[in-house]
């Protein structure tokens, strides 16, 4: 059974057990870099309008199925993840209304994303552009032992918040500065992500080395190219090479001592296969920071 009928086969079965008056939906999300991704969602009858829901993931389910599970069991998968969802508090305050601005602007941040490869999903928020990137902007939670919640800026939000583009901007940045960014060595970095060792902070860039730039929570990490101010102190007048992993991690190669642009955008390839998914790529290419002119441009 193919997928599309997979979809419609469990939807049917799922409006059969619920009954008549709960609502059975199929939700379709575009994703990041052209992804998209198909969730099922039960809307229980006698609580009103808005709820707060779970949207299952029906590929998960279908890879289930593949394996051999019967279409009955699949649907029981469904209504078991449903049943055993507890919304953590951070989020509830989304799912009636959305917040007013002053509650939630010092959580705001803005997030570098490809351009190219995101033309469906800038429609529907919040953007501008950088070089060859987009800025968009998320409203950013850590949840207790449930890692990070976020949640893009859409124009509707932006409609009841009552403020301008420029005014979320700024205080994106401003929170940014905020945000604990470091640098660290290639070598402390995949330690960090291999064996769990935390990645002891570098003070001074040197020649000769790969650094990589963090924030204090490891999400959205590569919008830190933004703060010129800390690239200029940290890196300390020197020019170098920007090389983008994943939207979460860039990578900075001081220009003294540096391998030629090709080698290093090979280097940047593999680094990216060993620790990003095709939904968190940001570029595929290097990019030129002039410590003289404090500017970041595509390289040639």
């Amino acid at each position: 059974m193919e997928f599309e009928e997979f979809k419609q086969k469990i939807l049917a079965e799922l409006e059969e057990f619920c009954g008549a008056d709960a609502k059975v939906e199929l939700l379709d999300t575009i994703e990041m870099n052209g992804g998209r991704s198909c969730g099922i969602v039960i809307k229980e009858p006698g609580k009103g309008q808005i709820q707060i829901n779970p949207v299952v993931s029906l590929e998960k389910v279908y890879q289930h199925f593949l394996q051999g599970m019967p279409l009955s069991c699949c649907a029981g998968l469904v209504m078991d993840t449903i049943k055993g969802f507890q919304c953590p508090e951070e989020i509830k305050k989304f799912a009636f209304v959305i917040p007013k601005w002053e509650e939630i602007k010092e959580q705001v941040y803005p997030v570098l994303i490809s351009r190219e490869k995101n033309k469906q999903l800038l429609e529907r928020i919040v953007s501008r552009e950088y070089l060859d990137m987009s800025i968009v902007y998320v409203v950013r939670y850590r949840l207790k032992d449930k890692g990070i919640f976020s949640l893009k800026i859409t124009h509707e939000m932006m409609k009841v918040y009552g403020i301008s583009e420029e005014e979320l901007h700024k205080q994106a940045i401003r929170n940014l500065k905020e945000d604990g960014y470091t640098f660290c060595t290639v070598t402390e970095w995949l330690l960090e992500k291999l064996v769990g060792k935390h990645a002891s902070t570098v003070e001074k860039i040197q020649p000769g080395d790969i650094y990589i730039l963090k924030n204090r929570c490891g999400f959205f990490s590569a919008a830190g190219i933004l703060e010129k101010s800390f690239l200029k102190r940290t890196i300390g007048g020197q020019s170098g090479y920007i090389m983008p992993i994943s939207i979460h991690t860039v990578a900075f190669v001081p220009e003294e001592g540096a391998e030629e642009q090709g080698v290093l955008d090979l280097l940047m390839s593999e680094m990216r296969r060993e620790v990003s998914c095709p939904a968190e790529e940001l570029e595929n290419h290097s990019y030129y920071y002039d410590a003289g002119k404090e500017e970041l441009r595509i390289c040639a």
